[in-house]
């Protein structure tokens, strides 16, 4: 095993089932996206996980530019 990386395969089985679940859902979203391995399903996980703050602070900021449309402010 390489050094920082986690072998997979030596997780509880719970969260191994869970992986491969979450895997086989995102297929079927993203049907472009490589999701042949469980690594690739944790890459996957982790890309999409980086993406909230940058939404979260996008909706922020729509919500601003709406309520000052309405003129709540």
């Amino acid at each position: 095993m390489q050094n920082g990386k986690v072998n997979i395969a030596q997780g509880h089985p719970e969260t191994l089932s869970n992986l491969k679940i979450f895997i086989e859902n995102q297929k079927r979203i993203y049907p472009n996206a490589v999701l042949k391995t469980l690594a690739n399903g944790i890459d996957f996980a982790i890309e999409q996980a980086e993406k909230v703050p940058s939404l979260e602070n996008e909706i922020r900021e729509l919500k601003k530019q709406i309520a000052e449309l309405r003129g709540d402010e």
